[in-house]
């Protein structure tokens, strides 16, 4: 901080008034002591302040200062040819910015705002890219996701005023990797819904209507504890969740009722359970009793669990709705 200051020697508080009235009305108070002559410019927000050498009043003004030097341009021929054996110009510029002056009366930044040299004219080169790395790793254990890539400008990278490469440095694509589904009780769907990334399935809830399973939901072990129900044709009546398999279900089975759905090779399901191998049982939520029927059982493979569901229904002739199979998918284990 400093103040706009009389360059000459100012010999008395007179002459001092003198140069702020010829200053008016930028100038609106002066300070003089000892040959020293400020000028007080009260444009902008500048705080006034009480002088203690006397009882004048001064003020402060922010004065500039400079930014940093930018980079050097590229070097530009002075006349036509570029290379090794031509000379030519390049400069960098700075700005009064670092503050900026508050009005245009206090002392701006002192010095020039352009520097030029003189540089070897070597020709551009352009970029070009390197080969795209491979494709990295699903973002899934299992069931849809996404793969990425990318390459990088350095063969060679642009110099000398080169144009960088065109196009994206970053690719993506799906992926849908398939670790072990299976269906029970009859097959058919694409409505598959999955536990997020590196979680499984610890409980679960049925739906019994109309003498079958209308509705299946797999809680995850998440944070939000995401909910799978696929195909879900009622939401209301759902039976007790299951109690927890924190580690994870590895088996999982259905009974079924031929010829229960709506065409004559259909299975209706009655019941569904899975197994947890950490208390050795099956678990299920409600089942329809008193339908019979045949059990369905498939495995998951070593170090996997269910983490992923796919339903289907049927409507019966007489308006009913159930599920006529479902399926669920295995996870690889994380740490596996």
């Amino acid at each position: 901080m400093i103040y706009k200051q009389i360059q000459e020697p100012v010999r008395s508080q007179l002459e001092c008034a003198s140069f702020c009235q010829i200053e008016k009305p930028t100038c609106q108070t002066f300070s003089y002591d000892q040959w020293e002559c400020l000028l007080g410019n009260p444009q902008g927000s500048f705080e006034i302040i009480t002088s203690p050498q006397s009882d004048s009043k001064w003020m402060l003004i922010s004065p500039g200062s400079w930014s940093e030097w930018s980079e050097w341009s590229v070097c530009v021929p002075e006349s036509g040819p570029c290379g090794p054996s031509y000379q030519g110009l390049r400069n960098h510029t700075r700005n009064c910015s670092n503050p900026t002056p508050l009005s245009a009366h206090p002392p701006v930044c002192r010095g020039i705002s352009q520097e030029t040299t003189t540089c070897v004219a070597y020709c551009p080169i352009h970029g070009h890219w390197s080969d795209w790395t491979a494709w990295s790793d699903c973002s899934r254990f299992c069931g849809p996701g996404e793969i990425n890539r990318n390459r990088t400008c350095d063969n060679p990278e642009p110099q000398f005023g080169g144009d960088p490469c065109p196009n994206p440095s970053y690719e993506e694509n799906t992926c849908d990797k398939t670790c072990r589904a299976f269906g029970l009780g009859g097959t058919g769907g694409d409505n598959w819904e999955y536990c997020p990334n590196s979680f499984h399935v610890i409980y679960f809830a049925t739906l019994v209507e109309d003498n079958g399973i209308d509705g299946m939901r797999l809680t995850c072990n998440d944070p939000s504890n995401q909910i799978l129900r696929s195909k879900e044709h009622s939401s209301n009546g759902y039976g007790a969740p299951t109690s927890t398999c924190p580690q994870g279900f590895t088996k999982a089975r259905g009974r079924a009722i031929p010829d229960k759905g709506a065409l004559g090779n259909d299975y209706g399901l009655v019941c569904a359970e899975l197994f947890c191998a950490e208390t050795n049982t099956w678990l299920r939520s409600d089942c329809e009793e008193n339908q019979g029927g045949t059990w369905h059982e498939k495995s998951c493979g070593t170090n996997q669990v269910i983490c992923g569901l796919q339903t289907n229904y049927y409507t019966h002739w007489s308006d009913h709705v159930g599920l006529w199979h479902y399926s669920v998918e295995c996870c690889n284990l994380p740490d596996q």
